[in-house]
């Protein structure tokens, strides 16, 4: 992303960077003496030091840089760290042209002056430095090239992938662990990783969560877990404790008239082993759910099955070959799937946008919100938790955007 910059004087050696503080903001604070100010831009990543970097290599009259905003993840400190020490987590411009920067420019450091609204602090610094003169080094167009990275550096641990259908959740895994996970080398294989991914098939959506109809006969059923869970649920059907511990940690729980289930596997090779074991645990929650009822004449279905995998793993020499899996099945990202958390209606009425929050089933009303702006409905909603998915939060969103930017609003109408 380029350096988001606006130049006021070129004559002036001075720059400031406001880092995450909207430039309008500063400007207006400096009143006249923003005319003593050759460049004033915003900078908020690393990455975005190289931009930075580009731009004083062109304008070679800067000779001080002044850091005077709102700091949110320390990217002052990263800017401190190269005009200091030379180091930048990622250098995208030619190293010579970086270090001819770093040692004709000097860096005046006002964060703490900006948290603390002293803006004399500013103005000051600026008359004290504003010395128009000859360049201090030559003036050098520089274009960045950045190579898109495949590989995540550290570990990211955490992620839900609800689906109604094995398959599409299949894709979903392996896409995430190519895009997210993280090369591990091991004595006898490469991975690529992904870590603590929580996978739930929702059966109270569907009968046949594969997609198509499974030999039954053929799939090895644990023996072991449906004793010990039929039995303690058998005991008593509102228990915690329907848990089996063997090669995986299984537990079962009846809620309503569902039995959910969740399988706790410390490693799995997602590309080749995940088919095998959905239908394996799925058939599982089937066969618990059918003895069951058998012993009480009862009714219950399966409800949700979970698998967490602490470990999603895919083999660094199948990472190609799982590429072209996940590109294949392209189409399955644009699929709908219904959000168990409910549904949103949007209305616009005198200027607000009303959303009315609605089970998914019944359509009954859960609860209604009015805003009279879209940042007001965005502050509101964007930590909330009301989407099980990023499809129906983004959805949300661009139907609110939509209700407040046009006139004569009707959902889902563009």
């Amino acid at each position: 992303m380029p350096f988001n910059y606006e130049i006021i004087n070129e004559e002036s050696n001075i720059a400031i960077a406001t880092l995450w503080t909207n430039t309008k903001q500063i400007k207006t604070t400096l009143g006249n003496t923003i005319n003593k100010v050759g460049i004033i831009g915003n900078i908020y990543t690393p990455i975005g030091i190289n931009h930075m970097l580009t731009t004083l290599a062109k304008h070679n009259n800067i000779n001080t840089l002044i850091l005077y905003g709102t700091d949110i993840n320390g990217i002052g400190d990263y800017i401190i760290q190269f005009f200091k020490e030379g180091k930048i987590p990622k250098l995208l411009i030619p190293k010579e042209v970086a270090e001819e920067i770093r040692k004709t420019v000097k860096v005046i450091d006002l964060r703490n002056e900006y948290k603390t609204n002293n803006n004399q602090a500013l103005l000051k610094t600026i008359e004290e430095n504003y010395k128009p003169g000859n360049p201090t080094r030559p003036s050098r167009e520089i274009t960045i090239k950045e190579e898109p990275k495949n590989n995540w550096e550290t570990p990211l641990m955490g992620a839900l992938i609800y689906e109604t259908n094995t398959y599409r959740a299949w894709i979903k895994l392996i896409d995430l662990i190519l895009r997210f996970g993280v090369t591990k080398e091991l004595p006898n294989n490469t991975y690529r990783e992904f870590l603590g991914v929580n996978i739930i098939i929702d059966g109270t959506k569907t009968t046949t969560p594969m997609g198509r109809p499974i030999n039954e006969k053929q799939i090895k059923i644990n023996k072991e877990a449906l004793e010990t869970i039929t039995n303690t649920l058998s005991e008593n059907p509102y228990t915690t404790n329907a848990i089996h511990k063997n090669e995986y940690l299984i537990q079962g729980i009846i809620t309503g008239d569902y039995y959910n289930q969740t399988t706790y596997i410390p490693t799995l090779d997602a590309f080749n082993e995940w088919c095998k074991t959905i239908i394996e645990q799925w058939a599982l929650a089937k066969a618990i759910v059918e003895e069951i009822n058998k012993r009480f004449n009862a009714w219950y279905k399966v409800g949700n099955v979970g698998i967490i995998i602490f470990s999603a793993r895919i083999k660094e020499d199948q990472v190609s070959k799982a590429q072209d899996f996940v590109k294949r099945n392209e189409a399955i990202f644009r699929e709908f799937i219904e959000d168990p958390r409910g549904n949103f209606t949007i209305e616009k009425q005198n200027g607000q946008v009303i959303i009315e929050h609605r089970y998914p089933k019944t359509h009954e009303l859960i609860e209604k919100l009015t805003f009279n702006t879209l940042n007001q409905a965005y502050n509101y909603l964007k930590n909330r938790n009301y989407f099980t998915t990023y499809s129906h939060a983004l959805y949300l969103g661009k139907e609110i955007t939509r209700a407040f930017l046009e006139e004569y609003y009707t959902q889902d109408k563009e």
